[in-house]
C-alpha cells in the first residue's frame, strides 16, 4: 500500500504543477501535461492519476470554482495566490469527480501540498475551505438522497 500512496502523492504533485503553470501562463494544459511527463518520466500509475485529476478539474471547472468561491469566506478566487488556488482546485476536483475518494485523505494531501509549496497561513486556510466544501457536498448528497426517496 505505501507504493500506491506514493504514486498518488506524486500524481498530485505533478497535477499541481500542471494547474499552477496553466493558471500562471494560460498555456494549453495538455501541452503542460506532456512536458511534465517528459521531464519527470513517472510510472504509468502516476501518469494515469495525474491525467485523471487534471481532466476532472477541466470537466468540472465551473462547479469546482463555485464551490471554492462559496466556501472561502472573504476571499475572491481571483485574489488568492496561484499556488493556493491550484491546491484547492486540485482537491475539490478530486472530491467531486473521483469515485470512492476518502475526503480526509484528500484534505490531508492538500494540506501537505500547502506545507511544502505555500505558507503556514495557507495550510490553515486550505484546510478550512476544504472542510467546509466536504460538509456542503455531504449535505447536498443527503438532500439528493431524500429528494429521490420522496419521488
Amino acid at each position: 500500500m505505501p507504493h500506491r500512496r506514493s504514486n498518488m502523492r506524486l500524481g498530485r504533485v505533478l497535477a499541481l504543477e500542471v494547474l499552477y503553470r496553466w493558471d500562471l501562463l494560460n498555456n494549453d494544459y495538455e501541452e503542460i501535461i506532456s512536458d511534465v511527463i517528459r521531464r519527470e518520466n513517472p510510472n504509468q500509475r502516476v501518469i494515469e492519476f495525474l491525467i485523471q485529476l487534471i481532466h476532472a478539474f477541466f470537466q468540472h471547472k465551473e462547479r469546482v470554482d463555485e464551490l471554492i468561491r462559496r466556501n472561502s469566506r472573504n476571499w475572491k478566487l481571483e485574489r488568492m495566490h496561484i499556488i493556493d488556488r491550484s491546491i484547492l482546485r486540485l482537491a475539490v476536483a478530486e472530491l467531486i469527480a473521483i469515485p470512492d475518494v476518502d475526503e480526509n485523505v484528500v484534505i490531508n494531501e492538500a494540506v501537505e501540498l500547502a506545507k511544502t509549496y505555500s505558507t503556514d497561513e495557507a495550510r490553515a486556510f486550505i484546510n478550512g475551505v476544504l472542510d467546509s466544501i466536504v460538509k456542503e457536498l455531504k449535505s447536498q448528497s443527503r438532500d439528493d438522497g431524500s429528494a429521490s426517496e420522496n419521488n
